[in-house]
């Protein structure tokens, strides 16, 4: 879609009794958490997507028709961080979805922005440790409104969604099989879409989450997705959630080991009253303070009480500094050029680590060269 275009489409979208949020991504690459997020701030905002090279243009457009409330970089897989990113006159902020993934560079990059919304506990500790004083956890969570009333009858002993491929999920695999054998389970190699996800867990007495096998404490989607659904769920020893204010044995069951995930799936089908109790207990839990709509409230406070101050550490950085977080992150994205304009700005500057810049640049070289010639 063309600039023109998109800017005639953000005019056309524009309530003049909502202030502005820029998600900067385009609106075909929002998924997941990105669109519930981008679905949960239609509510109370006029919320526009644009790119990073269509950013000054839409900023233009929109300051005549309201007050931009946000520019948000919501972690998308394909848009890229602005380049100018540090000089915009509003409040910023990024998500940070994945945060045990590649970890330094993701607290590296949230300090290009006012506001860092993480999604894991801990990490917020330590971009706070980093100098950062616009932190904010802001744990995964889920669409309530899509999901039934509980439900109490069920088909399904144990329900599953997921993938059991690639070199992270091994465990995983390993567990959800032996679960499909001894129990009466939904298609567990099966790709469900969201609807078919939510008749799997509303008729799942127990839901399982395995996380990868690298971070299995991730409270995940899965996690509110399965107590969403009324499903008691069933997850890993130790589990982010008992650091958001969920509770092991009211809300959900852990286990420790795969005789252990077994032992506790034909205890709770035994005991069916306690299983519904908790299961409801999780429910209720979900439903009253782990939605979407709760998570952009947290936002909404976050920016509202900060009153426009600039809190990007990057904000105060020397030149290098900035470059080298710059570099860093588009040689990460394989984009060839804005790397490369970086690269030359720490070469420039005798950068101590001019070996590395040589072997990224390269790097990049190499990967999209395979990629255009597969």
């Amino acid at each position: 879609m063309g600039l023109n275009n998109y800017n005639m489409h953000c005019v056309r979208v524009i309530d003049p009794s909502k202030k502005i949020v820029i998600f900067l991504s385009a609106k075909d690459d929002i998924g997941r958490e990105r669109k519930a997020y981008y679905y949960a701030l239609k509510k109370y905002f006029n919320v526009v997507c644009c790119i990073d090279k269509e950013l000054d243009q839409v900023i233009a457009s929109m300051e005549s028709q309201g007050e931009i409330f946000l520019i948000l970089y919501p972690d998308p897989c394909e848009a890229i961080i602005p380049e100018n990113i540090l000089s915009l006159n509003y409040p910023t902020g990024c998500f940070q979805i994945d945060t045990y993934d590649g970890t330094k560079a993701r607290l590296d990059q949230s300090m290009l922005f006012d506001h860092a919304f993480i999604f894991h506990p801990k990490y917020d500790k330590m971009l706070e440790g980093m100098g950062h004083p616009g932190v904010t956890l802001l744990p995964h969570a889920v669409e309530t409104n899509l999901y039934p009333e509980f439900k109490k009858e069920r088909k399904f002993d144990v329900g599953w969604v997921g993938r059991l491929d690639g070199p992270f999920y091994q465990i995983r695999k390993e567990q959800v099989e032996a679960i499909s054998k001894l129990y009466i389970t939904n298609d567990i190699n099966k790709f469900y879409n969201q609807d078919e996800l939510i008749s799997v867990y509303t008729n799942s007495k127990i839901a399982v989450n395995i996380s990868r096998d690298d971070y299995m404490i991730d409270a995940n989607l899965r996690c509110f997705e399965i107590m969403a659904s009324g499903a008691l769920l069933i997850t890993k020893k130790p589990t982010e959630l008992d650091e958001i204010g969920l509770v092991a044995g009211k809300h959900f069951v852990t286990y420790k080991t795969t005789e252990d995930l077994l032992q506790k799936i034909a205890y709770y089908l035994q005991n069916e009253n306690e299983r519904k109790r908790i299961a409801f207990q999780g429910y209720q839990a979900v439903n009253r303070s782990h939605d979407f709509v709760n998570r952009v409230a947290t936002i909404v406070d976050v920016v509202q009480n900060n009153n426009n101050r600039k809190l990007a550490p990057a904000r105060n950085w020397g030149a290098t500094k900035k470059n080298e977080v710059f570099f860093e992150y588009y040689a990460h994205r394989r984009k060839l050029f804005k790397a490369l304009k970086y690269g030359i700005y720490l070469l420039k500057s005798r950068y101590s680590r001019s070996l590395y810049v040589f072997k990224n640049l390269g790097r990049i070289v190499f990967l999209n060269m395979k990629f255009y010639t597969k």
